[in-house]
């Protein structure tokens, strides 16, 4: 009776299931034929990507990969980044995406501090992932190598993404994953001292979702733009994975080029743009910014930093349609704390907002007691966002 009675558990688990490797294939389901990402020449349909994130979760467990197994990821953004965030998270792997503007000496360490067993890598960036590699050579556990978008031109010891993602003869068996599995590994820039892991389970990133989309008001009638990296819970996290989620279309480009971005805007149709206030002075500063047609373009977020109230002026004047959010937040809380939302971006501009949706937000003095609005402190959250 009891194996009948943990039988029937387990069934009632998946069938209540809700992770974020369930996000892309429930969006397919509702509208196979919509395009989901734009990277390029190469557009996905909801269906198709589903397709991708169910072949690189079939490869990782053909190649070894278990629950619980790291594998970190150098690369710009590009389709491929958005299929590993989930397949990552369907087979049980945890994810360590890492800021290809690091050195050598700062991989090698997040390489070691994570105990990654697999490596992708984007083509450019083999040769500084080769000597990370080499400088952690004593402790480095890394079995499996693996290329993005190398075509025919991998280096010796990796493989094509292409070739690896399509290696299972075979159905990978179904994994079961918890609530507080871990399946993201963030490494905080490490001002201070040494890079800090962040890890985030299921539910911390699945309730961080639900909360940008409502205070966000995101849909899945949007069209937006991924330009800023997606190594940062920012881009992949308040805006990448929610749109999936949604159902929305993602346009990814490997950087915020002001001309490629507004003339991507117009080409697309594009509805939302996230990007820190100095993407936005950028954009208004780009000598085409009045010979595209940017009228599509309805909601607009920025973070990072505070807007200053003369380009939040100007913003308003060039672009009158446009609704503005200010993100705040933390790589600990997956990243939403609190956002400062268009009714109140001239009479409080500059602010952080309030809390988010299922964030509760104190400020603290040195004995950890909450102080009164206005005094100086240090800023405490309550969340399931929480790492």
């Amino acid at each position: 009776m009891r194996d009948a009675d943990t039988e029937l558990a387990r069934q009632i688990r998946q069938v209540r299931s809700q992770t974020v490797g369930d996000i892309p294939r429930r969006s397919a389901r509702r509208q196979p034929d919509k395009v989901a990402i734009v990277d390029g020449t190469t557009r996905l349909t909801f269906a198709q990507f589903e397709d991708q994130v169910e072949l690189a979760a079939s490869a990782l467990w053909h190649s070894g990969f278990r629950k619980g197994d790291r594998v970190a990821l150098l690369s710009r953004n590009c389709w491929q980044y958005a299929v590993l965030a989930f397949a990552t998270a369907r087979a049980g792997v945890v994810l360590v995406p890492i800021n290809f503007m690091l050195g050598a000496d700062e991989i090698a360490y997040i390489l070691g501090h994570s105990k990654v067993t697999g490596f992708f890598v984007e083509a450019p960036l083999v040769p500084v992932a080769t000597d990370a590699m080499a400088l952690h050579a004593d402790d480095c556990g890394v079995t499996a190598r693996i290329v993005i978008a190398a075509g025919d031109s991998a280096a010796g010891g990796w493989q094509d993404f292409a070739g690896w993602s399509n290696q299972a003869a075979t159905p990978r068996p179904a994994v079961e994953i918890a609530d507080d599995d871990v399946i993201r590994l963030m490494y905080t820039s490490g001002t201070e001292s040494r890079p800090k892991g962040v890890m985030h389970s299921s539910r911390s990133l699945m309730w961080q979702y639900v909360s940008s989309i409502v205070t966000g008001s995101m849909t899945g009638e949007d069209v937006e733009v991924h330009s800023m990296p997606l190594y940062h819970c920012a881009q992949l996290d308040n805006f990448l994975i929610t749109d999936v989620y949604l159902g929305a279309t993602s346009i990814i480009l490997p950087g915020p080029d002001p001309e490629t971005v507004l003339r991507t805007i117009e080409r697309e149709k594009v509805t939302n743009f996230f990007a820190p206030p100095t993407v936005w002075i950028s954009l208004l500063r780009c000598a085409m910014f009045d010979e595209v047609d940017l009228t599509s373009l309805r909601k607009g977020y920025y973070g990072a930093s505070a807007m200053p109230r003369e380009i939040l002026h100007e913003l308003r004047d060039r672009l009158p349609d446009v609704a503005l959010w200010n993100f705040y937040g933390q790589t600990e809380i997956a990243p939403l704390a609190s956002s400062l939302g268009p009714d109140e971006q001239n009479r409080h501009g500059g602010a952080a907002g309030r809390p988010a949706v299922n964030v509760e937000t104190a400020i603290l003095d040195d004995t950890d007691t909450s102080v009164p609005a206005g005094t100086v402190g240090e800023i405490a959250h309550r969340s399931p966002h929480l790492m």
